[in-house]
Order: C-alpha cells, then structure tokens, then sequence
C-alpha cells in the first residue's frame, strides 16, 4: 500500500497467489485470483499484465505481474528480459496516451519494484537489483527510439522490501552500481536513504536463512556402452547462492548403489554408514561443501531419480541428524507434461480415506493402522472452522470412495491404505481400494483418475503402504514401495496437484500418524509446505528414534506453497531465548499497523506469544513493556494495564519513559470507556471513582512535566483533561474542565508545532465559542485559548506547506493532513469540508493504522460531537455524526 509507483512483482509458473501477491490482490478486489483461476496469468517468461484499482478511497496504485517461468531455471538473464517486456508493454499501453494528452505539464512515470527473484527465486539480492535495473534502462531506450516521445520512459524507481536486513543490502547493491560498476546504465539517487513505513519488520539474522532454497537438479540420461548396452548417466546442476549454476556428472556409481538404496528404505536397514556411503559415492565432490551448509534443499528430479531415497543422506559424522532432519528438504518434478492448476477452489472441502474395504481379498489384509490413521487426522483437521470434512471414509467399499471423490471439489485429499507398484508396468501403480467383483483380483484407485477430477487437490497426503503386521503373502503389494511412491507422486504432480506428500516404503503406525498431525498443524495455521515438511520430520526423528519413517515420506511440491485458508490459531510457541519471543512481538506490531491483517487473528496469535514468554520465565523490562505495546495496539486495554502494572512494579527498572507515558494514556482511556459502554446510566459513585482514576493520570503526567517540559506530555494531559470533562455531569464544569485541556494543547504547540496539538486546541476553542475580538498569537509566551481567524488561516497555510517537506512516514504524521481539514470543517462546518476531511481519512486507514491508533481518532471525533450536542452547535454535530458512522463501518470491515 506504500508504493509510490505501480508495484512489479514476479510471479512463477504454477505459483498460487500469496505473499506480495496476495496482498495485492486484496487491495485489487481479487483482480489476480480471478485471471489466475481462469488460466490467463502471467506466469512464461517475457509476460505481464497491469492491474489497476478504480475505486476512490483505495490508494493502491496497482501492480504490474511479470511472468518468471519456473523457479528452478530463472536466471539473471530472464530476468532482465522479462522485466523489459513487462516495462515496454507498461509504457505502451498505460503510460502513452495520458503522456501524449497532458503535454502542457511536466510528465514524470515511476515505478516501484519488489527485490523479484531474490530469495525465493534463488537470485541473490545484488543480483536482482541489477537485472531489473537493466530491464527497465533497455525496456526505456526501446520504447524511445520506437515512438521518439523522449517523455515515455521510467524516469525514478523505488524498491520496496518486507525485511529491514534485506532493504540494507538493497541499498548497499545500489551504491555499488553508482559508484561506476553499472554496466552502461545511467542512473543517479533521487533520494538517498531508506524510508521505514508502516508493516516493515526486522528479524534475527542466522548464518543461513531458509527464506533461500538450493536448488539441486538431478537428471538421469542413458548412454550407449560397449556390446550395445545402456548404461544411465546422472546429471547434476546446482544454482548457488553466488548467482552461478553448475554442472557435474555421474556414471559410474548408480548401479553399485542400487543396493544399498533398497537397503536403507523398503528393508528398513538405515544406518548412519550406508547412508553416509551414498552421500559420498552419490554427491559429485564440488556440491558436498554447499549441500553440507544446510541451506534448504529442493531437489528438482526426474522420474528416475525421483525413486532414489534422497531423505536418508548422511554428510556428517555419526553424531549428527540426517540431512533432512537438519534443513528443509521438498522436491519438483523435472517435467514438461504438468497439468497446470488454474482452478478456483472457493471451497475449503476435505476427503479423509482409512483402510478400504477389500472384500476379503487374499493377497493383502484389513490395515488397523491405517483406519487409525485416517480417525486421528480427521478429528485433528475437524478443529479448523474454516475446513469443511467429509465424513471420514473408514472400511468404505470401492463404490463408496468413488463416489465421494468425485462428488465434491477438495483442497485436501488424504488417503491411508496399500499401495501398488509393478516395475513391469509402471504405468499401473494405484492405491487398494478393493477387489474386481467376482475374481480375487485387486482394484485399485490410480492417479488417472484423480487427474479426471473436475478440480485436482491442491494437496494430497498418501500413507499408502503396509502400516501393520501383513502376512508374507501379501508382500507382493510391499514390493519396490520407494518406486511406488515416486511414480504415484510424479503422476499426481503431472495431473496438476500443487504439492503431494508419498510413503515411499512401510512406516511405523504412531510414527506415520504424527508425522501426518504435525505435518497438518502447521499447514492450517499458515505455515509453508517446505517448513511444515520439515517440522514433522523433526517431530517424528526425535519422538520414534527406532524407525525410519522420519525419512520415508516424498514431499512434493513448491517450499512456499501455503494453503489460502483462514483458520483459528493453534499451538504453541517454545522460546529458549528471548530475542526470538521479541522478534515475534515486533512482527506482531508491524502487523497491526497494516490493514490487511485480522486484529482478532493478530491478537490470538500475541496470547500464544505471551504464554511462550511466560512459560520460558523471560521477565525482562525491554521484553515486557513491547509484549504491553502489542496489546495496546490492538486495543486489549485490561490486558495492556495489568502488563504495565507488572512492569512498573519491577525493581530493576530497564523500561523506557515513554512506557509510563503510554499507560497514564491507556488508563485515561479505560476509566471513561468504562463509563460511557455502560448499558444503564451511571451512579454517581461510578462518575467519581473514572475522575479520581483519571485525576492520578493527570498528577503523574505533571510529575513527569516537573522534571522535564515536553509537547507530548502536555498534550497527553489536554487528552486526559477532556476526557474528564465528558464524565462530569454540569455543562458549566464540563466548559471550565475543556479551558484547561486547551491551554495544555496550546502550550504543547508552543514547545513544538504540530498539526494534533494545533487542531485539539482550535476544535475546542470553536465548541467553546471564545470571544473572537481577542488576539492570540500562537508563539512563545502566549496561552490564552481565544482565536484570530486571519490569523488562524495563516497558521493553517504555513502547516500544510511544511506537511509537503515532511519526510516522517509514522502513522500520526501521515495524519497531519487530516489535522488541518478538521480544522477548516469547524471553521466553515459544510458539506463540502466534511467530504475534504473524510476521504483522507477513509484512505489513510484502507492501507495502514492499528486498532488503538484507530480507535483513538474515532473515540476524539465521537468526543467532539458529544460536546457539539452539549454546547448548541447541531451543524458540526451532524457532519460528526455521518462521518463517525462511515468510519464505524470501515473499522467494521
């Protein structure tokens, strides 16, 4: 919402919407997800579409998609390439026209860009920075010479970045480029500093960060050897972190490790020594030092080396975890024959299947284990509101299941049962779901036919192998179960399923159905597909050290790929140091400052993050003074004053002023909150005991002014001064009460002029109706709260020319418009000044404010019009009164 320019940002081929784009496509009405659900997104390098918002009160100025084809190949070079033709057709078709009807004016065109590729895209930020700065210089020459309009170009472009840490090196990539390392490029500061805005956030900075995924590819070739034999080759191409690719290959090792392969899977003989002895013969030597650094992995294979067990690695020695217990690890299929998955699912609808009946079919037996299985996820999913279960499909018939499957679309398919895979026919592996009526033949459920649903699943978990004791006639159906899980996976990738997750050979029960629990928890609570992979092994590695089963699941998928349903917050946090409990109260912060985010969701999640704290004994000042200052914002007033409380009864006090400051303020505000939401009128032993509260607020604010006069403690007092005047009960006192609060904001002015101090004073001398044949300048010295209007006006233009050099991006300075408008409404109370005011306002809070910042501005305008009603000025009250209640619904939204 802060972009200055419309905001490119890259979009993957057979990406969903989230991140950046998401919400993008909140602000754009679902401009995105509907293009993307009909198949028509960009998405192959070289494409892009404008999206552009035509409302009056969002000021989003749209966003430019630029296609960035698949993740594992995107290169420097495709970027530049693809941001050209982004910009030229940008230029050509939205900028021209308004360029070639407005030659009167100075035109300048901008835009603002994410760091595209950086991260995610594997593309350091360097890197990044220049390919989309040579995009737009080339896209800029073209689009010239083309139309010989000098005027059609990108003069200025900003960058925009989540992460503080990342917004540095950003920086420090561009002060490279100026300092004669640009390649040609002629490019020069507009502004040289960063900017912080509302939402950004800082994190702990690791030796490694799993934002970046390796990008491992492993292809198998066949070559002719002598006697006419073929023999398979496997080529390695590795894109690092140092924005190069390599290539190593290897031939001579496979089959000597097909063995041992079968040995560590299907056999369940894992052991640190045969695994490390694949990692050793498998890994060609110059990708051992950058596997070793336990970035995230994603392996991107073809179907052959889709069968290799790649979990199970080994580099350490043997007191270390396997690889994958270590770092993310997901995998892609390397293939031209995907199905792309452009539906729309509006559904959240979950199909759970356990155990099929077999109808007594001799050559497999009844899974318990499997039946368990599918009870277990399915009470676990049905605590998720936003999900909608089928009833679970436990010892269900073949017709049954059939049925079920096709009846509905669904986001989530899991399925426990046997699975299938005949080497001589790989075309044939499929899930048990039965027996072929009258024969004592299997019948089974293949990924064909999953790929005939209307919609595939975005996500298919299958537990498909023996999960219990079986009898030795039924091994034919245990038989190559590490194949069986990379065709069925592969297949189901092909059919257009977004991520699937695979038993590759037989799993402990308990093992099987945790990993599924925890895989699950974190999913449905907005985590990624790659780190929810990664928690479950964690999880199943460290609970069930006597199996293998922490490394026999195949995850296939994209590592960022998330699930877009909203769902209750679950868990816990376990913190074991501090610093990570203040990250996540300072994500939390961030977040309440953006619209786009829940306040309940954002306050459910901080009583997750206080119970972390306390649970983890953490009580130190600088802790919990933000853990109340996230309460705060998101306007939980009994819990923020009970967390100062505590604090201030510390003995080592390592908090800061500003903490006493905020709690007099809070305080002031619950006294008459308090009051005021009363359904039956209030005694008049409530009335006294909300003014003793609020006088101590008042007394200690003054304490704090005796050892140091500031502006913001004056016009703390003023606030807290007006407060009581609205629970005294005599006109007459509640006019004397309203002088004070004036001389407080004027004085709060005197030390340092501000557009809040300025209108609260003006506002009030207004509803106080002063006489106007005073003269009160509003310079030092001077505290007489009457008005000159010449003299106002004046003070008024010199305030909304300096708003225009301000560089302050906080939330109350990008009030100070609003301010003034006030101002000029209570001056003149009319239509057309109320319509001034209001769509700043709507605005400003489309894009940006917490809950308490929020509140704040409506409880003050709801306090204006009350005394407008007390005091005979109906006109001002009324337009108080509309625009209370189209702020009322915006706050609702």
């Amino acid at each position: 919402m802060f972009a200055s320019y419309p905001l490119m940002i890259g979009h993957f081929n057979f990406d969903g919407i989230f991140s950046a784009e998401k919400i993008a496509d909140k602000y754009l009405d679902k401009a995105l997800s509907l293009k993307n659900s009909l198949g028509i997104y960009p998405g192959d390098i070289g494409t892009s579409e404008f999206f552009q918002y035509k409302g009056s009160t969002n000021a989003f100025p749209g966003c430019i998609i630029v296609g960035l084809g698949q993740s594992e190949t995107l290169n420097s070079y495709q970027l530049t390439t693809s941001i050209e033709k982004a910009v030229e057709n940008y230029l050509l078709t939205e900028c021209k026209y308004e360029l070639e009807t407005s030659r009167s004016r100075k035109h300048k065109i901008g835009l603002s860009a994410l760091l595209i590729g950086a991260g995610y895209g594997g593309i350091p930020i360097e890197a990044s920075v220049r390919a989309i700065l040579q995009g737009i210089v080339n896209a800029n020459e073209k689009v010239v010479q083309l139309t010989q309009l000098q005027d059609l170009c990108v003069d200025e472009i900003e960058f925009l970045e989540l992460f503080e840490d990342k917004s540095i090196t950003c920086f420090n990539s561009l002060s490279t480029l100026m300092q004669g390392n640009s390649d040609g490029m002629n490019i020069a500061w507009a502004e040289k500093n960063i900017r912080a805005l509302q939402g950004g956030r800082k994190r702990l900075i690791t030796e490694t960060s799993n934002e970046w995924w390796q990008r491992l590819s492993v292809i198998a070739t066949e070559t002719e050897v002598k006697g006419g034999a073929n023999a398979k080759n496997l080529s390695f191409y590795s894109s690092t972190n140092s924005s190069r690719e390599e290539k190593k290959e290897l031939g001579d090792n496979i089959r000597l490790l097909e063995n041992l392969f079968d040995d560590i899977s299907s056999k369940k003989q894992w052991s640190f020594e045969k695994a490390k002895t694949i990692f050793e013969l498998l890994i060609p030597a110059d990708f051992k030092e950058n596997i070793k650094r336990n970035s995230p992995i994603l392996w991107v294979l073809d179907k052959y080396t889709a069968s290799f067990p790649w979990e199970l690695l080994q580099t350490g020695s043997s007191n270390e975890k396997p690889l994958c217990i270590t770092t993310g690890m997901v995998r892609q299929l390397a293939t031209g024959d995907y199905k792309a998955n452009t539906s729309f699912l509006k559904n959240n609808n979950v199909l759970v299947i356990g155990d099929p009946d077999l109808k007594g079919f001799t050559r497999a037996r009844q899974l318990s284990g499997a039946a368990k299985e599918a009870m277990e996820v399915h009470q676990l999913l049905s605590n998720y509101n936003d999900l909608q279960l089928e009833d679970a499909l436990i010892n269900a018939t073949s017709d049954e299941i059939i049925v079920a499957m096709f009846k509905k679309d669904y986001k989530i398919m899991h399925i426990a049962a046997h699975g299938f895979f005949d080497e001589t026919k790989p075309g044939s592996a499929g899930i048990l779901i039965g027996k072929q009526n009258g024969a004592d033949e299997p019948l089974f459920l293949t990924p064909q036919q999953i790929g005939q649903l209307p919609h595939p699943p975005e996500l298919v978990f299958l537990n498909c192998c023996f999960l219990g004791k079986v009898s030795a006639a039924a091994e034919e159906y245990a038989a190559a179960r590490n194949k069986f899980a990379a065709n069925i996976g592969t297949q189901l990738i092909e059919c257009g399923v977004k991520a699937v997750i695979v038993a590759g050979w037989e799993v402990d029960d308990a093992a099987g159905v945790d990993f599924a629990k925890k895989f699950y928890e974190k999913m449905t609570t907005g985590d990624t597909f790659g780190n929810a992979v990664l928690e479950a092994r964690k999880h199943v590695y460290k609970t069930y050290k006597y199996t293998n089963t922490w490394g026999a699941y195949q995850c296939y998928g994209l590592p960022h790929f998330k699930l877009e349903v909203r769902t209750e917050i679950h868990g816990s946090k376990n913190y074991e140091i501090p610093q990570v409990a203040e990250n996540d109260l300072d994500s939390i912060l961030s977040k309440a400052e953006v619209a786009f985010y829940n306040d309940e969701e954002l306050l459910k999640e901080l009583n997750l993050i206080s119970e972390g704290i306390d649970n983890a004994g953490f009580n130190a000042g600088e802790l919990r003074q933000k853990e109340a200052q996230a309460y705060l914002e998101l306007n939980d007033y009994e819990t923020a004053i009970k967390l100062y409380n505590n604090l201030f009864k510390m003995e080592k006090a390592n908090y800061t002023v500003g903490s006493l400051e905020k709690f007099q303020e809070v305080r002031v505000k619950n006294a008459l909150t308090r009051i005021i939401s009363r359904k039956t009128p209030p005694s008049d032993d409530d009335l006294a005991l909300g003014i003793d509260e609020i006088n101590i607020s008042i007394n200690s604010l003054k304490n704090l002014i005796a050892i140091w006069e500031t502006a913001e403690r004056h016009s703390m007092i003023a606030s807290a001064t007006k407060r009581k005047a609205r629970i005294v009960k005599l006109v007459k006192a509640k006019k004397e009460i309203l002088k004070e609060a004036a001389v407080h904001y004027l004085k709060a002015n005197e030390i340092l002029e501000d557009t809040y101090s300025f209108a609260n004073w003006l506002t009030i001398t207004i509803l106080l109706d002063e006489p106007r044949s005073k003269t009160a300048r509003t310079g030092k010295g001077k505290s007489a709260p009457s008005i000159n209007m010449k003299e106002i006006k004046g003070v008024l233009k010199r305030m909304e020319a300096g708003i225009l050099k301000n560089n302050d991006n906080s939330y109350w300075a990008m009030c100070a418009q609003s301010d003034l408008l006030l101002c000029h409404y209570f001056i003149e109370p009319n239509a057309n000044n109320l319509k001034k005011f209001k769509l700043p306002m709507l605005e400003l809070w489309a894009k940006t404010g917490s809950k308490y910042k929020k509140m704040r501005q409506l409880d003050n305008l709801e306090l204006l019009k009350y005394f407008a009603d007390q005091f005979g000025k109906p006109v001002i009250s009324k337009g108080l009164e509309s625009l209370t209640k189209e702020l009322k619904a915006e706050f609702s939204k």
